[in-house]
């Protein structure tokens, strides 16, 4: 209710978005956690959550998404791209440097890349 930032959690990372949440709220942060299943998302969607979270945007995604020299990748480069255009701040977490990372399951890998729910906590407060 009335937040003004929200996490955009792209498929099995939607857990981590839900702790950073807690972690947020127990900060005094208000701030959205929105499930993304999937794509392509329409123009309008991603036009009506730019309009509805006009302190930014925090991506997080399970993948490459690149730096903003070499140019953002999925489902973080739409975000950012129509970011901009609305002038609308935008942080992202994900793999961005990929190199050698530990293999033992997903979540050594995570915590490797930074994909966790502190980077998340992190990132909606560098909004600010």
């Amino acid at each position: 209710r009335g937040a003004s930032k929200a996490i955009l959690a792209m498929g099995c990372t939607a857990f981590l978005g839900r702790e950073a949440f807690e972690t947020l709220a127990e900060q005094g942060t208000d701030v959205d956690v929105i499930v993304v299943n999937g794509l392509p998302i329409p123009e309008a969607v991603i036009s009506q959550l730019l309009a509805s979270y006009p302190d930014g945007l925090v991506t997080i995604e399970d993948g490459l998404i690149g730096v903003p020299a070499s140019g953002l990748r999925g489902f973080a480069g739409l975000v950012q791209s129509a970011a901009l255009e609305a002038g609308v701040p935008c942080r992202h977490v994900g793999i961005t440097d990929p190199r050698i990372a530990p293999s033992h399951g997903f979540s050594e890998t995570w915590d490797h890349f930074g994909i966790t729910a502190d980077s998340l906590v992190q990132a909606v407060k560098s909004l600010s």
